[in-house]
């Protein structure tokens, strides 16, 4: 599954599950993706745990003018 949220916003992970973050991505206003190093959040949330997604990363200077910057975010879900 993923998601899409903007720069500095949470995830909350639903009762009941664990999520893996596989990949993070930078939605880039010319209309591709720069993948982020996901070692800036914790491998394993788990149920009601919040997800603060970073405000700024290095990658965003490759992004270009994207305001309000928005992440992609691949999640493995398990119960």
């Amino acid at each position: 599954m993923f998601k899409v949220a903007i720069a500095g916003s949470y995830l909350t992970v639903p009762a009941g599950k664990i999520w893996q973050i596989d990949k993070v991505f930078i939605i880039t206003d010319k209309g591709y993706n720069i993948q982020i190093n996901k070692n800036i959040l914790k491998p394993f949330f788990h149920a009601g745990d919040t997800i603060r997604l970073p405000y700024y990363t290095a990658e965003m200077e490759l992004a270009g003018k994207v305001n309000p910057a928005q992440y992609t975010s691949y999640i493995n879900e398990k119960e």
